[in-house]
């Protein structure tokens, strides 16, 4: 038992590792850190090589130099926990010299890789160049949304979450447990006085069924089994006519715009069924904050652009219209003494031009 849970737990760790192996080590992102502008408060360095020279324990080393130091692994550890907060959670099953293993061998490998591009001289190239440069830009205008919005927070309450919980889940699955509905079934009549005759016989002793029985109209019913608005199969006007009954069990004729005359029975009425409030409350909180804040975002952007004065070129995006020539119209002979029509939304001219 003990090895099938050692077993087990080494499973999630691996497959939690996995992840950090392909998170980004700190090469790149100091690089991209300075280029915007910031860096972090890394440990000194020589110039010569790169090599890190902290004083503390090495823990991998290259050439004979020190690589990834102690502290540095203790740092980078902790920037990947805190850039992931999902880790968190499953660091309790993690045995921590084996998150740390894992951990240096994606820096060291992110490490190899970037002393091979630089003695390659591949990062020196217009296309690596040109891909960072995109990189960055993208990086920045994420990061410049994102703060941009913190500038303007937004909160939901419960109060707001519950109002929006008592407008929308009729309308939203996730909230659904049950839609309800009434259980239905009825047969088809072409003539009003034959389904008048069949509603008399079912509203007495035995019912529905044993009218059917006697009406000998077994192969026409039909069982709709729960009916509600999102029923299918059913006319929409019958589907309708039958929620609006309000008490079952009863038996009603509904006359159709199409000549059918049906006669249903309803067996019983189902209530809605939602998911409690209370287990959707965060859920429904956070998605108002998200609607709440795309809406701040359009919102400060509109005023902003009359406070910056912004100008847009509408003119710009407007078609271009072709100049229209008369059929038959020909630009000057060419080389080849031969005429060539001029071009024209009249696609009849080049026929024309060559009639003429």
């Amino acid at each position: 038992m003990s090895n099938r849970l050692s077993n087990q737990k080494n499973g999630v760790v691996i497959g939690a590792l996995a992840i950090l192996v392909l998170l980004p080590g700190c090469g790149v992102l100091d690089w991209v850190k300075d280029k915007m502008g910031g860096s972090r408060q890394a440990s000194s360095q020589s110039a010569d090589q790169g090599m890190i020279t902290d004083g503390s324990l090495v823990v991998v080393s290259m050439d004979g130099k020190p690589l990834i130091t102690q502290e540095r692994l203790i740092k980078e550890k902790n920037d990947v926990i805190e850039s992931n907060p999902q880790l968190k959670a499953m660091l309790a099953m993690m045995d921590e010299k084996q998150l740390e293993r894992n951990l240096v061998e994606g820096l060291t490998n992110q490490e190899i890789v970037k002393r091979y591009i630089e003695e390659k001289n591949i990062h020196a190239s217009n296309e690596y160049q040109e891909e960072l440069e995109r990189t960055i830009r993208s990086i920045r205008h994420m990061l410049n949304v994102k703060y941009f919005s913190q500038e303007f927070p937004v909160s939901v309450s419960d109060a707001d979450a519950k109002e929006f919980y008592n407008k929308n889940k009729d309308s939203m699955p996730q909230l659904l447990l049950s839609r309800g509905g009434i259980e239905a079934k009825g047969v088809p009549f072409q003539k009003l006085e034959e389904a008048k005759k069949f509603l008399a016989q079912a509203n007495q002793a035995g019912g529905f069924d044993k009218a059917v029985q006697t009406a000998n109209v077994a192969d026409k019913v039909k069982d709709f089994r729960l009916v509600n608005k999102q029923s299918l199969g059913i006319d929409a006007e019958l589907r309708d006519s039958i929620l609006d009954i309000a008490q079952a069990p009863t038996t009603k004729l509904f006359s159709l715009k199409d000549g059918t005359h049906w006669v249903v029975f309803a067996d019983k009425k189902e209530d809605a069924q939602y998911r409690p409030f209370e287990q959707v409350k965060n859920d429904l909180k956070q998605y108002l904050e998200k609607e709440k804040r795309v809406e701040r975002f359009d919102q400060e952007i509109s005023r902003l652009k009359q406070e910056y004065r912004v100008l847009i070129n509408e003119d710009y995006f407007t078609p271009e219209q072709t100049a229209e020539v008369p059929n038959g119209a020909m630009s000057q002979g060419n080389e080849t003494g031969m005429d060539q029509p001029v071009a024209t939304v009249n696609q009849e001219a080049p026929h024309a031009a060559r009639a003429a």
